[in-house]
């Protein structure tokens, strides 16, 4: 039992928002957290800023067992979905040049051969 005038101090996150919102309101706060570390996962390359935004955000997770999330986590929450939104890292292949360079190379030597 609650002591009159002291309100509800849940310690996990997820009784609160259960206790509070219900099911549907706890699927409606995880469905964002979800959201960005499934696009960072399924990226191929991120930016340094993306993987550590990302990385806190997943911490959030086990952090809510315990702890109430801050207000914060969701301002950086929506930093990251912002983030997450941008264009990745190009990826820089230097195979296509490789290729070209082994295959002169190659020819370069058969006709070494041939010639003589």
């Amino acid at each position: 039992m609650f002591d009159d005038g002291q309100g509800h101090h849940f310690h996990s996150f997820y009784v609160d928002v259960l206790f509070y919102t219900g099911f549907v309101g706890l699927a409606i706060y995880s469905i964002m957290p979800i959201y960005a570390i499934v696009k960072g996962l399924r990226s191929k390359a991120m930016t340094v800023h993306q993987i550590i935004l990302v990385a806190f955000i997943s911490t959030g997770f086990v952090y809510g067992f315990s702890y109430v999330l801050p207000v914060f986590y969701y301002a950086i929450l929506g930093w990251t979905i912002v983030y997450m939104e941008e264009d990745g890292v190009e990826r820089t292949t230097y195979l296509r040049d490789f290729g070209s360079r082994w295959k002169a190379k190659a020819i370069g030597q058969y006709r070494k051969l041939t010639a003589a």
